[in-house]
């Protein structure tokens, strides 16, 4: 066999068992999968990943398999790998796309989108461990000392695993009051400062709230019920009744629903808890913003106050 023959049939092999499209994309498509997850302060890696998506990109034109990358369950696959906040990132991309253009951005798209966000992560002139401080530990022994050096816990955000504190986290200010205050528990944060290390009872340095002027942060701040007001009456005669001198009266009042069992409806005000009453009662607002009925009736109301029978016409 001639050499020159021999050369052609030595390339057709090696071409058909590794250099074929089928080959090739697997190849891609397999390092792809096998991709490990980048956290939010993972610089590198993300450069890194970007880098193969540039290669991925420039095969895809020749490689008719490659072609699938475009699909969308195939992108979730890769932000699934991704930080939260790249994934909330290119969700905004998404949706600008299928109002513009009307379908699913391509993988080039993607790869552009994610080389920006490696660009952004890898600045050159700002580098955020650049500014790290070292702390060091003196240990004694019988005979010598030893110094050991700690470096400091890096920030992490629990939710979008970025580089800033959970309760400044774009997620945590848009979350409802009740998952705010869950999280809050969750971390063991102080509710008058949102910080750890202590409880909100020993707190020296409470957050002044912008909305109400009080002292706790205002990220968790409640609103008060529309058409309720919590006031406390500062009478005399009240006072007395209560058995205090102050001029305070501490009443049982506490929110509650009232769902209506007719039309499944359900509101959300205040209840004066009274121990010694056999019945209940709701304002005639309430009744029809429930949009249920019933009869008005009368009845005959007795208090005692300073040992005087009322009798209320």
């Amino acid at each position: 066999m001639q050499d020159s023959v021999a050369y052609d049939k030595a390339r057709k092999k090696l071409h058909y068992w590794y250099g074929g499209d089928a080959v090739i994309s697997r190849a891609f498509l397999g390092k792809l999968e096998n991709w490990p997850k980048i956290n939010g302060r993972d610089s590198a890696g993300l450069k890194r990943l970007s880098n193969f998506l540039d290669e991925i990109c420039a095969a895809k034109g020749s490689i008719h398999d490659l072609g699938i990358l475009d699909y969308p369950q195939e992108n979730y696959k890769i932000i699934a790998k991704l930080p939260l906040y790249i994934e909330s990132k290119w969700r905004t991309v998404i949706m600008k796309y299928n109002n513009n253009e009307g379908h699913f951005p391509s993988f080039e798209v993607f790869a552009k989108f994610i080389a920006e966000r490696a660009e952004e992560a890898n600045i050159p002139t700002f580098d955020c461990h650049a500014n790290e401080t070292v702390s060091y530990q003196y240990q004694r022994s019988s005979n010598k000392k030893s110094c050991a050096t700690i470096q400091p816990k890096p920030i992490s955000c629990d939710l979008c695993q970025g580089d800033h504190e959970s309760v400044v986290c774009e997620q945590f200010q848009q979350a409802t009051l009740d998952h705010r205050v869950k999280w809050v528990q969750k971390w063991g944060l102080c509710f008058g400062c949102l910080k750890s290390g202590h409880r909100s009872k020993f707190c020296k340095n409470r957050l002044k709230c912008t909305k109400c002027q009080k002292r706790h942060p205002t990220e968790l701040h409640r609103d008060d019920l529309p058409g309720v007001t919590r006031e406390v009456s500062q009478s005399k005669e009240v006072a007395s009744a209560c058995g205090t001198n102050d001029g305070l009266c501490t009443m049982a009042i506490i929110p509650v629903v009232v769902k209506s069992l007719k039309n499944g409806r359900a509101l959300q005000t205040y209840a004066f808890l009274d121990p010694g009453s056999s019945i209940s009662f709701c304002t005639d607002q309430l009744r029809q913003q429930l949009g249920v009925g019933g009869e008005e009736q009368g009845y005959q109301l007795k208090l005692w106050l300073r040992h005087i029978l009322l009798k209320p016409a």
